[in-house]
C-alpha cells in the first residue's frame, strides 16, 4: 500500500439538458482500513462542491452539494465497496461544462484522484 495519490482523466460529451452518469472505478487492498470512506467531486474553476459523501465507520454518513446541482445529482452508495464511484447528474446546463475533480480517500492511505472534462454540446 502506498500513500502515494493515484490520478486518472475521463471526458464525458452530452448535451444540454440531457443526463450524464459518471462512472469512475477503483481496486482496494484488503489491508486499507475501511472505516472511513471520503468521495469529493467539485468544479475545478470556482471549487463547487458537485457531490461530497463521508462515512465513517458505516454509522455517520454525512452528503452534501452546493446548491448549483441540489436535486440534479444521484450518487449510488451500494456501489462504493464495490470499488464504483457511479453519479448520475441530470438535466446538465451549460454552466455545468468544465473541469471537475473527483478525489476518493479510504482510510488513511488509500487515495485516487480522477479529472473529469464536461463537455456540452
Amino acid at each position: 500500500v502506498s500513500d502515494k495519490t493515484l490520478n486518472f482523466f475521463k471526458l464525458y460529451q452530452v448535451e444540454k439538458n440531457h443526463n450524464i452518469t459518471l462512472d469512475l472505478t477503483f481496486t482496494t487492498k484488503p489491508e486499507c482500513s475501511q472505516t472511513f470512506w471520503l468521495v469529493l467531486c467539485y468544479r475545478m474553476e470556482d471549487k463547487k462542491v458537485l457531490y461530497q459523501y463521508v462515512d465513517v465507520g458505516s454509522n455517520k454518513v454525512s452528503e452534501s452539494q452546493d446548491e448549483q446541482f441540489s436535486g440534479r445529482v444521484l450518487f449510488d452508495q451500494d456501489l462504493l465497496r464495490k470499488g464504483r464511484i457511479r453519479l448520475h447528474v441530470y438535466s446538465l446546463k451549460m454552466e455545468d461544462s468544465g473541469f471537475y475533480v473527483c478525489k476518493l480517500t479510504i482510510g488513511l492511505i488509500y487515495k485516487r484522484k480522477y479529472t473529469i472534462k464536461i463537455n456540452l454540446l
